[in-house]
């Protein structure tokens, strides 16, 4: 794996697996697409603010978690002093109950909130994994398979083969079929409305993203190829 620059931070490192954030960088931990995957940044925005969304949601969840262990410590002690069936302890138990209060507040708190930062940062992954799928293929100088698109990011190829069907759905990609039975993904020819006619144009849809020829996305994608090609023999 080619170490690259993390998008979070000044510093270089590879990727690691993650059982929620897909993958994180292997110095400072933060979510991101698998290092060496050819893409132009277009999902650091959207990783960052997953980052964003894990790291309040974290917060949130050490508080709640803190605060329920407190509203408990004074729930227990409260129930136990009543017990003692005397004055002074029935007005501490009630002095318990009510410093209990406002950690029982900032627990249900943290639980809305931790379920909150949840979504906005399985939104945000989702997010940025499409976009690097996007420009991926779009600029792919060649045609891309599911398994290959699946090596580039170091996915399971049937979610690579369902971030390709949904490009299709949008018509970014269309579909071809090899002579050896694979399915493989190219840019979809883009329409062109000039003066009120229409022109079908062979025009790439990387264009529409500003992916031009670019040395260091040619070398990863010749990789890929070399890679393969081995496999094969």
């Amino acid at each position: 794996m080619t170490p690259s620059n993390c998008p979070h931070a000044n510093h270089f490192g590879t990727t690691l697996p993650h059982p929620e954030l897909r993958q994180v960088c292997s110095v400072c931990g933060a979510p991101r697409v698998q290092s060496g995957a050819p893409t132009r940044g277009g999902e650091v925005e959207a990783l960052r603010a997953a980052k964003d969304a894990y790291t309040r949601r974290t917060s949130w969840r050490f508080g709640a978690g803190c605060s329920g262990a407190l509203a408990s410590l004074g729930a227990i002690l409260g129930l136990a002093l009543l017990r003692l069936d005397s004055g002074w302890a029935t007005t501490t138990a009630f002095a318990f109950f009510t410093l209990a209060v406002p950690f029982a507040l900032v627990l249900v708190t943290g639980i809305f909130r931790s379920k909150a930062y949840s979504k906005e940062l399985r939104a945000s992954l989702d997010a940025a994994w499409a976009r690097a799928v996007r420009e991926i293929v779009l600029g792919s100088p060649r045609p891309l398979s599911a398994s290959a698109l699946g090596q580039l990011l170091g996915v399971r190829e049937d979610d690579a083969d369902r971030w390709l069907m949904e490009l299709s759905v949008e018509g970014l990609v269309r579909s071809e079929i090899t002579e050896d039975g694979q399915v493989v993904y190219t840019p979809a020819p883009r329409l062109r409305v000039d003066g009120g006619v229409s022109d079908a144009e062979p025009k790439r849809a990387s264009e529409d993203l500003d992916l031009g020829s670019d040395a260091s996305l040619e070398a990863r994608f010749a990789e890929l190829a070399k890679r393969e090609s081995s496999t094969k023999q």
